[in-house]
Protein backbone atom coordinates (compact mmCIF):
# COMPACT_ATOMS: atom_id res chain seq x y z
CA UNK A 1 0.00 0.00 0.00
CA UNK A 2 1.37 3.44 -0.75
CA UNK A 3 0.58 6.98 -0.33
CA UNK A 4 -0.56 7.80 -3.54
CA UNK A 5 -2.84 5.03 -3.91
CA UNK A 6 -4.85 6.44 -0.55
CA UNK A 7 -4.55 10.11 -2.45
CA UNK A 8 -6.56 8.11 -5.39
CA UNK A 9 -9.15 7.53 -3.10
CA UNK A 10 -9.89 11.06 -2.56
CA UNK A 11 -8.85 10.72 1.33
CA UNK A 12 -7.49 13.57 3.66
CA UNK A 13 -3.58 13.71 4.45
CA UNK A 14 -4.19 13.12 7.99
CA UNK A 15 -6.39 10.03 7.49
CA UNK A 16 -3.79 8.91 5.04
CA UNK A 17 -1.01 9.47 7.50
CA UNK A 18 -2.98 7.42 10.19
CA UNK A 19 -3.24 4.56 8.01
CA UNK A 20 0.22 4.55 6.47
CA UNK A 21 1.43 4.51 10.56
CA UNK A 22 -0.97 1.50 11.16
CA UNK A 23 0.16 -0.33 8.13
CA UNK A 24 3.76 0.41 9.20
CA UNK A 25 3.68 -1.30 12.40
CA UNK A 26 1.87 -4.38 10.75
CA UNK A 27 4.71 -4.43 8.27
CA UNK A 28 7.34 -4.25 11.02
CA UNK A 29 5.72 -7.17 13.46
CA UNK A 30 5.12 -9.54 9.78
CA UNK A 31 8.98 -8.15 9.36
CA UNK A 32 10.09 -9.53 12.37
CA UNK A 33 8.44 -12.44 12.68
CA UNK A 34 9.82 -13.82 9.69
CA UNK A 35 13.23 -12.82 10.45
CA UNK A 36 12.35 -14.75 13.42
CA UNK A 37 10.97 -17.71 11.72
CA UNK A 38 14.09 -17.74 9.06
CA UNK A 39 16.83 -17.83 12.11
CA UNK A 40 14.60 -21.01 13.36
CA UNK A 41 15.06 -22.15 9.59
CA UNK A 42 18.48 -21.52 9.58
CA UNK A 43 19.24 -23.06 13.18
CA UNK A 44 17.49 -26.26 12.17
CA UNK A 45 19.30 -26.50 8.60
CA UNK A 46 22.54 -26.34 10.47
CA UNK A 47 21.56 -29.08 13.22
CA UNK A 48 20.30 -31.52 10.10
CA UNK A 49 23.51 -30.72 8.28
CA UNK A 50 25.67 -32.16 11.58
CA UNK A 51 23.40 -35.06 11.42
CA UNK A 52 24.47 -36.07 7.66
CA UNK A 53 25.75 -39.47 7.64
CA UNK A 54 24.83 -40.80 10.75
CA UNK A 55 22.84 -44.00 10.85
CA UNK A 56 20.08 -43.45 13.41
CA UNK A 57 19.42 -47.13 14.14
CA UNK A 58 23.18 -47.91 14.61
CA UNK A 59 23.00 -45.37 16.84
CA UNK A 60 20.79 -46.90 18.16
CA UNK A 61 22.66 -50.23 18.84
CA UNK A 62 25.39 -48.93 20.34
CA UNK A 63 23.31 -47.49 22.86
CA UNK A 64 21.66 -50.70 23.84
CA UNK A 65 25.55 -52.42 23.63
CA UNK A 66 26.53 -49.65 25.99
CA UNK A 67 23.04 -50.36 28.52
CA UNK A 68 24.30 -54.22 28.60
CA UNK A 69 27.71 -53.51 29.43
CA UNK A 70 26.73 -51.16 32.07
CA UNK A 71 24.12 -53.58 33.19
CA UNK A 72 26.64 -56.28 32.99
CA UNK A 73 29.08 -54.39 34.99
CA UNK A 74 26.60 -53.95 37.66
CA UNK A 75 25.71 -57.34 38.13
CA UNK A 76 29.45 -58.38 38.25
CA UNK A 77 30.34 -55.40 40.73
CA UNK A 78 27.33 -56.69 42.51
CA UNK A 79 28.78 -60.33 42.60
CA UNK A 80 31.83 -58.93 43.68
CA UNK A 81 30.64 -57.60 46.62
CA UNK A 82 28.29 -60.35 47.50
CA UNK A 83 31.33 -62.63 47.26
CA UNK A 84 33.38 -60.66 49.51
CA UNK A 85 31.08 -59.91 52.24
CA UNK A 86 29.83 -63.74 52.12
CA UNK A 87 33.97 -64.06 52.43
CA UNK A 88 34.57 -61.90 55.32
CA UNK A 89 31.11 -63.33 57.38
CA UNK A 90 32.54 -66.85 56.97
CA UNK A 91 35.89 -66.09 57.91
CA UNK A 92 34.25 -64.66 61.15
CA UNK A 93 31.83 -67.62 62.00
CA UNK A 94 35.02 -69.44 61.39
CA UNK A 95 37.32 -67.69 63.54
CA UNK A 96 36.47 -69.96 66.75
CA UNK A 97 36.94 -72.97 65.02
CA UNK A 98 40.74 -74.58 65.07
CA UNK A 99 41.96 -76.28 62.11
CA UNK A 100 44.85 -78.57 62.32
CA UNK A 101 46.69 -75.99 59.52
CA UNK A 102 46.21 -73.18 57.27
CA UNK A 103 45.87 -75.69 54.07
CA UNK A 104 43.05 -77.38 56.14
CA UNK A 105 41.55 -73.86 57.09
CA UNK A 106 41.44 -72.96 53.35
CA UNK A 107 39.64 -76.06 52.02
CA UNK A 108 37.28 -75.61 54.69
CA UNK A 109 36.13 -72.43 53.53
CA UNK A 110 36.87 -73.65 49.77
CA UNK A 111 34.00 -76.40 50.33
CA UNK A 112 31.94 -74.06 52.15
CA UNK A 113 31.86 -71.56 49.41
CA UNK A 114 31.35 -74.39 46.61
CA UNK A 115 27.81 -75.33 48.54
CA UNK A 116 26.08 -72.19 47.17
CA UNK A 117 25.18 -71.38 50.56
CA UNK A 118 23.82 -67.48 50.79
CA UNK A 119 24.44 -65.15 53.38
CA UNK A 120 21.51 -63.03 54.81
CA UNK A 121 21.27 -59.99 57.78
CA UNK A 122 25.14 -61.08 58.15
CA UNK A 123 24.76 -64.71 58.77
CA UNK A 124 25.69 -67.76 56.76
CA UNK A 125 22.31 -70.10 56.07
CA UNK A 126 23.13 -73.14 56.42
CA UNK A 127 26.54 -72.74 57.53
CA UNK A 128 25.82 -75.00 60.84
CA UNK A 129 24.88 -78.09 59.14
CA UNK A 130 27.42 -77.75 56.00
CA UNK A 131 30.34 -77.30 58.71
CA UNK A 132 28.93 -80.35 60.50
CA UNK A 133 29.03 -82.39 57.09
CA UNK A 134 32.54 -81.99 56.72
CA UNK A 135 33.86 -82.22 60.30
CA UNK A 136 32.41 -85.77 59.98
CA UNK A 137 33.71 -86.14 56.02
CA UNK A 138 37.02 -84.47 57.33
CA UNK A 139 38.10 -85.31 60.45
CA UNK A 140 41.51 -84.51 60.22
CA UNK A 141 41.55 -80.65 58.98
CA UNK A 142 40.04 -80.07 62.60
CA UNK A 143 41.90 -80.26 66.10
CA UNK A 144 39.78 -82.31 68.59
CA UNK A 145 39.97 -80.89 71.88
CA UNK A 146 42.65 -82.52 74.44
CA UNK A 147 44.45 -83.80 71.13
CA UNK A 148 47.67 -82.33 70.00
CA UNK A 149 47.90 -82.22 66.16
CA UNK A 150 50.89 -83.79 64.43
CA UNK A 151 54.06 -81.12 63.63
CA UNK A 152 55.08 -81.03 59.62
CA UNK A 153 58.48 -80.04 58.53
CA UNK A 154 58.87 -78.46 55.29
CA UNK A 155 60.35 -74.74 54.14
CA UNK A 156 63.74 -74.05 55.22
CA UNK A 157 65.95 -75.93 57.60
CA UNK A 158 64.40 -78.17 60.05
CA UNK A 159 61.82 -75.96 61.50
CA UNK A 160 58.53 -77.68 61.88
CA UNK A 161 55.46 -75.74 60.49
CA UNK A 162 52.76 -76.05 63.14
CA UNK A 163 48.96 -75.33 62.84
CA UNK A 164 47.33 -72.53 63.60
CA UNK A 165 47.23 -72.15 67.91
CA UNK A 166 49.96 -74.80 68.49
CA UNK A 167 53.37 -74.56 70.13
CA UNK A 168 56.00 -75.56 67.73
CA UNK A 169 58.01 -76.67 70.89
CA UNK A 170 54.72 -78.72 71.80
CA UNK A 171 54.36 -80.27 68.49
CA UNK A 172 58.15 -81.37 68.08
CA UNK A 173 57.80 -83.23 71.52
CA UNK A 174 54.81 -84.40 70.10
CA UNK A 175 56.18 -86.03 67.45
CA UNK A 176 58.79 -87.74 69.73
CA UNK A 177 56.34 -89.04 72.01
CA UNK A 178 54.76 -90.59 69.26
CA UNK A 179 57.95 -92.31 67.89
CA UNK A 180 57.89 -94.53 71.64
CA UNK A 181 54.30 -95.37 71.72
Amino acid sequence: MTREFLKGLDLEDEVIDKIMGEHGKAVTKSTEQLNAVKGQLKTAEDTLKKFEGIDPEKIKGEIETYKTNASNAKTDAEAKIAELEFSAALKDALNDTKFTSKHAKEGVMAQIKAKGLKLENGAIIGLEDTLKSIRETHADSFVVEGQKPPAMYGGTGNAPITPEGVDPFEAVLGKYNRKKE
